[in-house]
């Protein structure tokens, strides 16, 4: 191998290292001053701060240096003993910020100046000696001022895609086997032996005749060079809005996951060192290098500007990408990588040019070489500092992530028209006419370019992409129609961190963080309320309370029905403070209550921090694959939780069990058992929903206590809410404690800060529930350690256990039954299993919750048989456990509806209505009983009120339409099926029926442009094909007419209509 290769090389391994650094500092940062954005912009700030000082610094002296080969060893055995001996410099660095956070958690400011300074102090010296790196190689490896844009293309690239690699090897393996510290460890041995072999390459080579060669003082910079260094700044800052942008919008399409963030920044970070060494070659050829810096700029803009349709249109793509390649973790990750890395190539590949592009045009004097790159490239570094804070704290929260994108696009079109204009290719006036048509064509692209779909991007494709196909599957529409299905939106805000909407949909509310829900106002009420209700129980006498994580407020809002006097709640994000305010109904005005003190940042950072003590602490994070969420769950955070309980107080942990494998759910129970001396495990939803109480002590339950607790008004009626009519209720979902449940995680890894096992962990089981894959956690792998009777955990019942708890616990365990027979696919025995328990206590939470989906499913099955009357029974059967259970109401009305029990079918219609105004369904069916009983005035009423208020749902128009299409007022059909394409463009159905109408009016040529419009968004719609055959054949286009008909008889070989179409032409 030949020197300069082995130099390449060392760099290439130095750039690895430099990300695999930034990484890990950047997790053991966020450890101590909280995994909030503003301590991640202060981190990175300090970190290129850094490497622009460094750059800097070693251009001023370089050129001085005589063996500048030693000097780049020296400071790579320098890095390597930095990073050795940080871990020892960072120990004062967590009571010093608790100190800050103590006494000025009030003032962000003085908080964000002490972040910074502390960040600096720390980081600054290994990220400055980082930075000289670059100058020093230059200055060792130019040949000639001619080869300028080659050499350091290539050094600039080479170390570019090491940095790729690093921060590949850290996500994907280092972190993930060796930890923190041993990655740490790692990467200070490979600087060390960096700076060895440098060392001893220098003393094995004399180095170059330039090296040491003082440069010529006399040689001012031309007002060009310095024009192209500014540039190069705020190339850089545009650069960074892309990356920021394009992660965000990423997030929502593929994920938040620890690998999702590692893929985006690997594909980043190669296409700019695959763009360096790739052009690398072609820079110093070219005659005009300014003019090669415009068109560079020109490409990315461009490129960057083509993107943004793309992200429009992307979420259905990544449904199918998905459900295509979802068999294993490893093959969707790689499939995903590929996808993001030709998505970016273009424009980075391009950006990955213009540094070296700058080097040649800036670089005025080869003995001032190493000069002239450091202070390029302390430009394009601070650039980039500057261009990432101004993305995340300014532009996006203002102007949102598609603007931030075109702003950015404008940018370089700028820089890139003033390049070309000064580069002097051609003449003024062919400049002049090249950069005013292709402005004129930037400006129309970009007006004319489509918005996004909140609804569509906000769809979490990477989550829900199986249930998607399987609709448009079922329903024969496309994955578009089927994904940006139209709901109220109420809320939707860009915020620093992530996209936060509310929408309502069937009179229910959801808070959707980048599209991904966390929270309901109905479906998840239960575990949310009981969260806060249970160590609240527990506790005997709560009063300073702790509440980690805002989500909806109804946590908030159940803490708030006990007599505490104080609750402090921590909400790392004030887009989802905005979003909790929406769910006032659902959780009692929570925000309002005088006791509470909301505090914006993070909830594990100011557990560590705070001077108060707390009788009950509760944590309620998202889901375990999430980045981030992880640091909830280690041995660490529990002992600082531990360290602030009050005497006799105690903790309660949330655990979102779906999608989570058997080993992560024990590693929770175990490191969550390792810190409190005495836990309990209770279960909300089986198989989903579950909490940690641990504690100093033994938690003494004593029922005639709990009863009396219960008794308190506010309280009661917040239970019985939530579908806990009784206290028995709350004592059913106790599994275990102690003993048992250490038993049951000992094969349970502990995760720890150093290991942060659950957070590479926790996404492979994320990916499994994708597919239902092996491994996942199941409730039936707690039956051995489950607790058999309550007497064993209550202090004050004997052997005398009163009746009522008695079949309670007896009707818990028969609905628990029920999961395990749907698991293993015995629809039947789970229905009779769920009977048997409602059978034993009707109002059990599990029996409420388990029976209206069985008796959905098989009801709609007797349904489809013909047997009304047993479907009609079932469903009755059902609505005594649940009686508010609107779709079963509204199957029920519609079964009496169709055997003429009118009355009867009003008054579930009535019932459903009062339970769920905003159900566009029973308003509709309403309507449709109105009309069939002949009380048009009525009818005519709830389809005008269907339509007004649920202009979100085609059917309140198609529904309308269709009545009055029954009726032969077919210009009003007509009217009112325009009306709601003007809300649905892409609705099939009303297309179709359109059609009908225009028919019915006599003009043959708008219905068949509806028909033909109506298959085009759904090309399975057999009966538009045949409308279509039928008006283009009265209109005596038989072709088009025998075409139409062929493709309905494609889809339904058998249709009369379509036969008898194809008859008659």
């Amino acid at each position: 191998m030949s020197w300069r290769l082995t130099i390449f090389v060392l760099f290439f391994l130095s750039g690895a290292l430099g990300l695999l650094y930034e990484i890990t500092w950047m997790r053991q940062f966020r450890i101590i001053m909280g995994n909030t954005v503003h301590t991640s912009a202060t981190v990175l700030t300090a970190f290129m701060g850094g490497l622009a000082l460094g750059s800097f610094l070693a251009g001023r002296v370089v050129d001085r240096v005589r063996r500048p080969l030693r000097a780049y060893g020296v400071l790579e055995l320098l890095v390597g003993a930095y990073a050795l001996l940080l871990p020892v410099l960072m120990l004062p660095a967590d009571p010093l910020y608790g100190w800050l956070y103590r006494h000025f958690a009030d003032q962000a400011g003085v908080l964000s100046l002490g972040r910074f300074l502390l960040s600096s102090a720390l980081l600054l010296p290994p990220a400055t000696m980082m930075g000289a790196t670059l100058p020093l190689l230059t200055r060792y490896l130019a040949e000639g001022l001619q080869w300028v844009g080659r050499d350091v293309g290539r050094l600039y690239g080479v170390n570019t895609i090491g940095a790729a690699m690093g921060a590949a090897a850290a996500g994907f393996a280092f972190v993930p086997l060796g930890g923190v510290q041993g990655t740490l460890w790692m990467g200070a041995g490979g600087s060390i032996a960096i700076g060895l072999l440098s060392l001893a390459i220098d003393r094995q080579r004399e180095s170059p005749p330039l090296a040491g060669a003082e440069p010529d003082p006399s040689m001012a910079r031309e007002p060009l060079q310095t024009a192209v260094v500014v540039g190069l700044a705020i190339a850089g800052a545009a650069s960074m809005i892309y990356e920021v942008a394009w992660t965000r919008t990423l997030t929502q399409l593929i994920g938040s996951s620890v690998y999702a963030f590692t893929l985006m920044l690997v594909a980043f970070i190669a296409g700019l060192g695959l763009g360096a060494v790739v052009l690398a070659g072609f820079i110093d050829r070219r005659r005009n290098p300014v003019l090669l810096l415009g068109v560079l700029q020109v490409v990315v803009a461009v490129a960057c500007l083509a993107i943004v349709p793309l992200f429009g249109i992307a979420p259905p793509l990544v449904v199918e990408l998905v459900t295509s390649w979802a068999g294993t973790f490893a093959t969707l990750h790689a499939v995903q990588f590929v996808t993001v890395f030709l998505l970016m190539l273009v424009p980075t590949f391009a950006m990955g040019g213009v540094f070296p592009t700058v080097a040649r045009i800036y670089a005025r004097d080869l003995k001032a070489i190493g000069r002239s790159v450091g202070e390029a490239y302390a430009a394009n570094t601070i650039g980039s500092v500057i261009g990432s804070f101004v993305a995340g704290f300014v532009l996006i929260p203002w102007i949102g992530v598609r603007n931030s994108i075109l702003l950015a696009v404008v940018l370089n079109a700028l820089l890139g028209a003033v390049f070309w204009w000064v580069s002097g290719w051609g003449t003024t006036r062919r400049r002049a006419l090249c950069i005013g048509v292709a402005g004129v064509a930037l400006v129309g692209a970009t007006a004319a370019m489509p918005g996004w779909d909140t609804y569509l991007l906000n769809s979490a494709p990477y989550l829900y992409a199986y249930r998607y196909k399987a609709k448009a599957v079922t329903r024969g529409v496309d994955l578009g129609q089927v994904m940006s299905k139209r709901r109220r939106l109420l809320y939707e805000e860009e915020g620093l961190t992530a996209t936060v909407t509310v929408v309502e949909s069937g009179g229910e509310l959801y808070l959707k963080v980048n599209g991904k829900t966390d929270a309901s106002s109905r479906g998840d009420l239960r575990s949310q309320s009981l969260l806060s209700h249970l160590p609240a129980l527990l506790h005997p006498d709560p009063q300073q309370t702790l509440l980690i994580g805002l989500g909806s407020g109804i946590s908030l809002g159940a803490l708030e029905q006990h007599p505490v006097t104080s609750i402090e709640c921590v909400e790392i994000s004030p887009e989802v403070v905005h979003a909790a305010r929406l769910f006032q109904e659902a959780n009692g005005d929570a925000l309002a209550d005088e006791r509470v003190r909301l505090i914006i940042g993070d909830g594990r950072n100011h557990t560590a921090h705070v001077a108060a003590s707390f009788d009950v602490i509760i944590s309620q994070p998202s889901n375990l694959w999430i980045a981030g969420m992880a640091d909830l769950f280690t041995v660490e955070f529990f002992q600082a939780c531990r360290s602030k309980l009050a005497p006799g107080g105690i903790m309660c942990s949330w655990i979102q069990a779906y999608s989570m494998t058997s080993a992560d759910f024990r590693t929770i129970v175990r490191t969550f058992a390792r810190v409190f001396p005495h836990v309990t495990l209770w279960e909300s939803v089986p198989g989903g929903d579950y909490f940690l109480v641990g504690g100093e002590g033994p938690i003494h339950l004593s029922l005639a206590n709990l009863l009396e607790r219960a008794e308190m008004r506010e309280l009661r009626s917040d239970l019985e809410r939530i579908g806990v009519h009784t206290v028995e209720q709350i004592l059913s979902s106790y599994v275990a404690a102690d003993d048992a449940l250490r038993g049951f995680a000992a094969a349970g890894r502990l995760n720890t800060d150093d290991n942060a096992t659950l957070e590479f962990s926790a996404p492979h089981g994320q990916a499994a529930g994708l597919i239902a894959g092996p491994g996942l956690f199941g409730p039936h792998e707690l039956d051995d350690i489950r607790t058999p009777t309550p007497t064993q955990f209550l202090t004050d019942v004997g052997d005398h256990v009163p009746e009522a708890l008695v079949s309670t616990w007896k009707a818990r365990s028969a609905a628990r039954a029920v999961t395990a027979h749907l698991n293993a696919g015995r629809q039947s025995a789970a229905l009779r299993a769920i009977e048997s328990a409602a059978r034993l206590n009707p109002l059990d939470m599990e029996v409420r919750r388990l029976f209206p989906e069985l008796a959905a499913t098989a009801g709609s099955a007797l349904e489809q048989q013909g047997e009304l009357q047993a479907a009609e029974a079932l469903y009755s059967r059902s609505l005594t456990a649940q009686p508010d259970d609107v779709r079963l109401l509204l199957r029920r009305a519609t079964i009496r509806q169709r055997r003429g029990l009118f009355e009867e079918a009003d008054n579930d219609l009535r019932q459903a209505l009062i339970v769920n105004p905003g159900s566009v369904g029973v308003r509709l069916q309403l309507a449709s009983l109105a009309a069939q009983r002949g009380r048009t005035d009525e009818a005519e009423t709830q389809y005008r009120t269907a339509a007004k208020d649920f202009q979100e749902d085609s059917r309140a128009f198609n529904e309308w339409g269709k009545y009055l299409l029954r009726g032969e007022r077919w210009e009003e059909a007509i009217a009112v099926f325009a009306r709601g394409l003007e809300y649905h463009p892409r609705s099939a159905q009303l297309a179709n029926n359109l059609g009908v109408g225009w028919i019915q009016v006599g003009d043959l040529g708008a219905a068949a442009s509806w028909f033909r419009r109506a298959v085009e968004e759904q090309p399975t719609y057999t009966r538009a094909w045949i409308n279509l055959g039928d008006a283009t054949a009265r209109l005596g286009h038989l072709e088009a007419a025998r075409q139409a008909y062929r493709q309905a008889l494609m889809r339904e070989p058998g249709n009369p209509r379509a036969q008898r179409g194809m008859q008659q032409l």
